[in-house]
């Protein structure tokens, strides 16, 4: 059985990755930036509004680790867009742009939940 929290997670993660296709866009097309610069800028971007609605809502977090939560979330965010970015980078060789960010964003929603979940959201003490 799918757990409360995953479909939350993927529910944020939906809304936050449309956030990052329109951006993205924008980016790419109407503001002519180059697809890495384009996905750096729109990822980071429903990155940042992720981590906020996942602390509050999906994961509950009022601890008072929140510096020690918001340093892991950049560390694994940014290792995730660096990944992010490494798959679509690769793949538009061969496909269509847009193509490539959704099988990149096919991929890494699993690392993003993992790391949330296990590591930037645990807790040790319901453990």
């Amino acid at each position: 059985m799918i757990s409360r929290r995953f479909i939350q997670f993927l529910m944020v993660g939906g809304g936050c990755t449309l956030i990052d296709f329109i951006l993205f866009a924008a980016f790419h097309e109407l503001a002519a930036l180059g697809v890495v610069t384009s996905n750096i800028l729109s990822y980071g971007t429903g990155l940042t509004i992720a981590f906020f609605i996942n602390r509050a809502w999906t994961f509950r977090d009022s601890s008072k680790r929140h510096h020690a939560r918001v340093l892991l979330s950049l560390f694994f965010g940014y290792l995730g867009l660096a990944i992010n970015t490494g798959i679509i980078w690769f793949l538009v060789k061969w496909m269509n742009v847009y193509l490539a960010k959704a099988t990149a964003v096919i991929i890494i929603v699993f690392y993003n939940y993992l790391t949330n979940r296990y590591v930037v959201f645990y807790d040790r003490k319901a453990h």
